[in-house]
């Protein structure tokens, strides 16, 4: 700062203008950089005792708000600074790329207007299509135009290659605000919702230092074509906070799923099982029975009866068994159901108190506002009644001055009321002396 008045202003006459560029930068420092800013402030300050002062201005530039770069208010320079907002092309502006684009000029605006269409006017993406259709070797077309946008932009690969894209898509999701309801802002502008530009919402400022939106007439909307079609409804889905969570239920909904699937074969199998064995135990009865006929096998058809029995016995407990094993599935099952049902209820119930959350801080918003218009308004009041009392006190410094002007005057028409009957006195007494 010292050098700035020792020998830039020294060596330098007239007005002089320091530019600084990617003032954004200082959020990402290690160091504070509020005595930077403060020293800026003071020369303004120094303006009143030094008039030298007075032909240096400072141009900060960057995509950041005021609050992000200083932490102290009182020696910010943003409160008496002036803030130029840069707008994006308008074909009048933009109109001297068409020369580049084609031979003729006919060409050269239609295919400059489908690239309009696309970037809306955005400089980079304009400049960056503009040389693409420059050093496309055919003939361009819009149809052209439209896959070169294709190529460079909305690919799969052009979104994670695309310096521009990238910078937007980093600057909404590593910023210092609540993601999920910057992406749910998002998807209400790009949904078209009628949402008005507010400085003072963070969300908002995000949107906007992003690039991503625009306010024009005072109501956000996505920047352009570009920006619509990389960051749409399924990439706001992606990158919300609870996909994750989103996942892990699907995940366990298909487990789930297989898990019924699975217990119904066995069920199936389990009840396969038991009408075979009741129909082998009908089998051995039946066959108990024949052998019964004669005395002579009586006895061998009562062992074998026996034995199939036992064999039927055996598969009774093993069909009960794997009954119990199913029962106990079904049991496990029904459970997990239950924890799935307490989580979406959680969940129904987070989503409640989030949207009750949402509702308060529209209503404090709206309070807010009203607190605002009243104190406006008050003031507007209070300054008409200035207004109104200083005429009343000239008017009373007029009046003041006109009861002077007359005091004087009736003491002058007095002095000359007392001359005239003096000198009246001296000619009746002829020149006599008179008291």
């Amino acid at each position: 700062m010292s050098a700035i008045t020792e020998v830039v202003l020294q060596r330098y006459p007239g007005r002089l203008v320091i530019f600084v560029d990617e003032i954004d930068v200082v959020r990402s420092l290690a160091f504070s950089t509020d005595e930077f800013f403060a020293g800026i402030r003071e020369f303004y300050n120094r303006r009143t005792e030094e008039t030298e002062l007075e032909r240096l201005i400072f141009c900060l530039m960057g995509a950041a708000r005021p609050s992000d770069l200083t932490s102290d208010t009182r020696m910010t320079p943003f409160n008496i600074g002036q803030r130029i907002e840069l707008n994006d092309f308008t074909e009048a502006e933009a109109a001297p790329l068409a020369q580049g684009l084609q031979k003729t000029p006919e060409v050269g605006a239609r295919l400059l207007e489908r690239v309009f269409y696309w970037t809306g006017g955005h400089p980079y993406l304009t400049q960056r299509l503009c040389q693409a259709i420059a050093e496309e070797a055919r003939e361009a077309t819009p149809a052209e135009v439209d896959h070169l946008c294709q190529e460079l932009f909305l690919s799969h690969q052009a979104q994670w290659r695309d310096d521009n894209l990238l910078f937007v898509r980093e600057r909404m999701l590593r910023s210092e605000v609540e993601l999920a309801g910057l992406l749910s802002l998002y998807a209400q502008v790009r949904g078209g919702k009628r949402i008005r530009d507010d400085v003072t919402n963070p969300l908002i400022g995000i949107l906007r230092l992003s690039g991503v939106a625009r306010a024009p007439g005072g109501h956000l909307a996505v920047r352009n074509r570009i920006y619509e079609r990389v960051f749409d409804r399924e990439w706001v889905k992606t990158n919300m906070p609870d996909a994750e969570r989103r996942r892990q239920r699907a995940a366990f909904r298909r487990g789930l799923i297989r898990a019924t699937a699975v217990a119904a074969i066995i069920l199936i199998l389990l009840s396969g099982l038991s009408i075979y064995a009741f129909r082998q135990r009908d089998r051995a009865d039946q066959y108990a029975r024949e052998q019964g006929l004669t005395l002579a096998r009586l006895q061998t058809a009562l062992a074998e009866a026996k034995r199939q029995e036992g064999m039927a016995i055996e598969q009774r407990k093993l069909a009960e068994e794997q009954n119990r094993l199913a029962t106990k599935r079904r049991t496990e099952a029904e459970q997990q159901r239950q924890v799935a049902q307490t989580q979406r209820n959680r969940a129904d119930q987070y989503a409640r108190e989030q949207e009750g959350t949402l509702a308060r801080l529209q209503s404090a918003l709206g309070e807010a506002k009203r607190q605002e218009e009243v104190a406006v308004e008050q003031r507007s009041l209070a300054e008409e009644q200035n207004q109104i009392a200083a005429e009343q006190r000239t008017e009373a410094v007029k009046q003041r001055d006109r009861a002077v002007w007359q005091e004087q005057s009736n003491r002058r028409l007095l002095y000359a009321a007392h001359m005239n009957l003096a000198q009246q006195a001296w000619e009746s007494a002829d020149g006599g002396v008179v008291d």
